[in-house]
This record gives structure tokens, sequence and C-alpha cells, in this order.
């Protein structure tokens, strides 16, 4: 994933699983996954919701989630949620 991240970084849905393929220990990475991320192309709200997981503990990552489904109606998350 790593190796491939400016590619799948125009790929909205492949956005979860490249936050998955990084090393948060290593400050380097860390700080290329999050200046990366921001230019990622806008991920859907239900996949944002993904980045609320416990999977993801990084304050940024869930932070980025917060700020996409920010932008979607109350009653579409409801929708999302019960999907």
């Amino acid at each position: 994933m790593w190796q491939f991240r400016f590619y799948l970084s125009r790929e909205k849905n492949a956005l979860v699983k490249f936050l998955k393929s990084v090393y948060w220990e290593e400050k380097e990475e860390e700080k290329q996954a999050l200046d990366l991320m921001e230019k990622w192309a806008p991920m859907d709200p239900d996949r944002a919701l993904e980045l609320l997981s416990p999977t993801f503990t990084n304050k940024s990552v869930r932070a980025y989630a917060v700020s996409r489904l920010r932008l979607v109606d109350d009653e579409v998350l409801v929708f999302i949620k019960t999907k």
C-alpha cells in the first residue's frame, strides 16, 4: 500500500486501507500519511465512520472523519448508521 500511496490517493475508497497500512509509531511515516490524507480524494461519509472505530486512535485521523461527517445532513447519517 505504502509504495503506491500517491497513485491510490485518487481513489477515495482506498484511504481507509491506506491508513490501516501506516506504521503510526514511526513519526516520519505518520507525518507523511497525515499530509497525504489531507490531499486524498474526499471519502464518502459511510467510509468516514470507519475512521472513528477503535482501529484508528490517531487524533488527526479521527478529526478528519468528523470533518467529512459534518458535511452530511443528520437524516443521512441516521440512514448510513442503519444500513
